[in-house]
């Protein structure tokens, strides 16, 4: 089918991106069209494209709630998994798609989370890489065990966040200093100063947020991180460029599934 390529610019470029991102994230949205579009509106019913969904978990004693942006979502209405409801996140890299990559995002909790948010049964993992110009896609059997333990990890991490906003520490363990986390990714964390020489600030949040897959991710890698850009208003981080550009191409992709699919945004 012909889509209005110039919404889907338009879209990819809704934040301010470099002009050669601007170019890779048009470059995947359109290996990702090529590959899969004209399959999914044979097979898929698509009930949400970029879905933001706030769970507060009836099963966890804390008023804590879990967010997410669901990328894709439905139902299978043909071919071995018809009727079975699913969702699909999308993934870029900046290196190839090697066996070790697509194994870090099987073996991630993100999908699990994702599918209990919303009572699917298949999670499909569809992966791009700059640097080559390959797209993969994996499907995942969501087990039926997984939502339980799910609520259960984030009652767990909930407990443990609310017991340090509780205890009024002033600095939050540092296990950036222990595990590397500092310089991830070749970028230095922009807190590293203060927590090698000066005092960080010491100022709390009243409550604690929402936690998203990313806050969880944040929060495991380094407490204090968490603290700092998740809790304290004025420290709200937006990603790094990585993240700006994964941004960009679900932005594109976003735009383009919603033409093939006549679904407007809400």
């Amino acid at each position: 089918m012909n889509l209005d390529t110039s919404l889907i610019v338009k879209a990819i470029n809704a934040a301010p991106l470099p002009e050669y991102d601007a170019s890779d994230a048009l470059l995947l949205v359109d290996r990702f069209i090529e590959a899969y579009l004209e399959q999914d509106r044979k097979d898929f019913a698509v009930t949400g494209i970029e879905q933001r969904v706030t769970i507060p978990w009836s099963s966890i004693e804390s008023p804590l709630e879990t967010r997410g942006v669901i990328d894709m979502e439905g139902v299978f209405t043909s071919g071995q998994y018809e009727g079975r409801r699913f969702i699909v996140d999308y993934k870029t890299h900046r290196g190839p798609l090697d066996s070790r990559y697509v194994r870090s995002q099987v073996e991630s909790l993100q999908w699990q989370i994702y599918a209990a948010m919303r009572d699917a049964s298949l999670a499909l993992y569809r992966l791009a890489s700059r640097e080559q110009p390959v797209v993969k896609q994996v499907i995942l059997e969501v087990p039926p065990w997984s939502a339980a333990n799910i609520q259960e990890f984030l009652a767990a991490t909930a407990g443990i966040v609310g017991s340090l906003v509780s205890s009024e520490a002033l600095v939050w363990p540092r296990f950036g200093l222990l595990n590397g986390y500092c310089h991830k990714w070749n970028e230095t964390c922009r807190y590293y100063r203060d927590c090698t020489g000066q005092p960080p600030p010491k100022s709390l949040t009243a409550s604690q947020a929402a936690l998203s897959y990313s806050s969880l991710q944040t929060f495991a890698r380094c407490p204090e991180l968490y603290r700092r850009s998740r809790l304290l208003p004025k420290d709200q981080d937006d990603g790094n460029d990585d993240t700006r550009f994964g941004q960009a191409v679900h932005r594109g992709l976003a735009e383009a599934y919603r033409q093939a699919f006549g679904i407007e945004v809400k």
